[in-house]
């Protein structure tokens, strides 16, 4: 069988030990996977077949992610050394940091690789602009709102029945419960790859204001 990288098959596993899925659709999902041109996150091709929901797939991948540490899938995938852990780890220790940053603060990963990491991890997906944001769905927000809780609503997805929107941390579970109450339905989260959430947010209204 075709060795699968770590985080690819212990995401997949985990829902099939779970009995979420079963393990003739995890490997239906894989060999997807492995046909696209670009790296997509393993949840959103197993909710494109229906196998899982995505509010199923969204509570399992962030109890998941409390038990993979990111440093460890970061070393995993090969972004960074052993020993480029350590150090950080051992900085974690004394300063209580996250390890991300101080990882990214060191030079041993960029903030883009790290992203990426989180999104293989959470099953999301990663993106470096906003495009246009929907107004409707602006007008249920404010801009202090949005800096406070470092998010951008981008559009409601028909197909997902959800409102995409832009977050600075995904995992923020109550951000999501927020975002869910003021638009009363699911939301998909997107991870910033580059860039400022604030220059974004400026933008945004730069151009909603201007169109008004």
């Amino acid at each position: 069988m075709q060795n699968q990288s770590p985080n690819k098959e212990k995401i997949g596993q985990l829902l099939v030990n779970e009995g979420i899925i079963d393990q003739r659709q995890l490997e239906q999902a894989l060999t997807e996977q492995a046909q696209q041109a670009t790296c997509i996150p393993l949840g959103e091709i197993l909710r494109e077949l229906g196998f899982v929901s995505r509010r199923t797939l969204h509570d399992v991948l962030l109890r998941y992610r409390k038990q993979i540490p990111l440093g460890e899938l970061l070393a995993k995938m090969g972004a960074i050394t052993d020993d480029q852990l350590a150090q950080a780890l051992k900085v974690q220790k004394f300063t209580g940091r996250k390890v991300g940053q101080i990882l990214v603060e060191s030079g041993f990963v960029t903030r883009t690789r790290l992203v990426d990491a989180l999104c293989v991890q959470l099953g999301i997906s990663g993106a470096d602009g906003v495009g246009l944001a929907d107004k409707e769905l602006l007008n249920k927000v404010t801009t202090a709102f949005l800096r406070r809780k470092r998010v951008i609503p981008l559009r409601y997805n028909e197909d997902h029945r959800a409102v995409t929107v832009l977050m600075e941390d995904p995992a923020d579970s109550e951000t999501v419960a927020d975002l869910q109450k003021i638009f009363n339905t699911d939301v998909e989260p997107v991870m910033l790859r580059t860039g400022s959430i604030d220059h974004l947010i400026d933008g945004v209204f730069d151009i909603w204001y201007s169109s008004r």
